[in-house]
């Protein structure tokens, strides 16, 4: 277990409080906010990418990192706030049992949502090479390969472009 290990197992307990806090309402907005995030970060980061180049020095592995993750971010947020805006289940948080059904409930879907996340961005990390320690870090990593194999089905979803992204950098480069 390395340093990125403890970063991502605290990452994931901060998703659990959260959405303890928050209830299953917002964290649904979470969980639909990932998918469609995904889906349009993964179809729009390399625009974002390339507009971006020159703030960090020329390096588009670097720019790429940070457009997926900002553009998943701001969907991903947003989503979340509407659905809980919308407070779908507010009115059962008034009864003693519901409030902590919604709590668990909240729990739960925060383990899903961070796991889910971490192994999206992990797996979008892994295929955009850094040569920093970052790399060294997630070679080494025990938790890493689980978060991944357990996005691995929704990133089954992405565009083969995004997939196969260690190609489109070396030609970049």
């Amino acid at each position: 277990m390395n340093l990125l290990d403890v970063i991502l197992i605290l990452i994931v307990l901060a998703f659990v409080y959260k959405g303890a806090q928050q209830g299953i309402a917002y964290m649904l907005g979470q969980a639909v906010g990932i998918i469609v995030g995904v889906l349009i970060a993964s179809r729009i980061f390399d625009d974002l990418a390339h507009l971006i180049k020159p703030l960090f020095l020329g390096n588009y592995a670097i720019a790429a990192i940070f457009s997926f993750v900002l553009i998943f971010e701001i969907i991903n947020e947003l989503l979340g706030l509407i659905l809980s805006a919308l407070n779908v289940f507010g009115f059962l948080r008034n009864l003693p049992i519901f409030s902590t059904l919604d709590k668990w409930l909240g729990a739960l879907l925060g383990l899903f949502v961070g796991n889910l996340i971490l192994g999206v961005i992990l797996f979008f990390l892994l295929r955009t090479p850094t040569n920093t320690s970052l790399d060294e870090l997630l070679g080494t990593s025990s938790l890493t390969p689980l978060f991944i194999n357990f996005a691995a089905w929704f990133i089954a979803l992405f565009p083969n472009d995004f997939k196969m992204l260690p190609t489109v950098i070396e030609k970049e480069l």
